[in-house]
């Protein structure tokens, strides 16, 4: 019987991806995961529409969507960029001292 579930190393490994972007991967919810208890898995059936999606350019901001840890889901329009912060980089931008990238 093939896995249901796979580690984000065992998924990693099927993509040709470390596990850190793995992980940047679910939390930007790219990539879907779920949780049992204080294990993240990923299906083992999203793993080829991802990269279905990516093919076709869908990891371009134009289709990007996800789930918050809230529940809440969000989307970005068409030619919308997406910028990941650090912690506390919001602050930086807030009070003027970001980079502005």
């Amino acid at each position: 019987m093939d896995k249901l579930l796979l580690t984000p190393q065992e998924a990693g490994a099927i993509l040709s991806i470390g596990r850190t972007k793995i992980y940047e991967l679910m939390e930007a919810g790219l990539l879907e995961s779920i949780t049992i208890g204080r294990c993240r898995r990923i299906p083992a059936e999203v793993l080829a529409p991802f990269v279905e999606a990516l093919r076709q350019g869908l990891g371009q901001a134009e289709h990007l969507s996800g789930r918050m840890d809230n529940g809440r889901s969000w989307s970005l329009p068409a030619g919308a960029r997406l910028i990941l912060l650090d912690e506390g980089a919001e602050d930086d931008l807030n009070s003027g001292r970001g980079s502005g990238v």
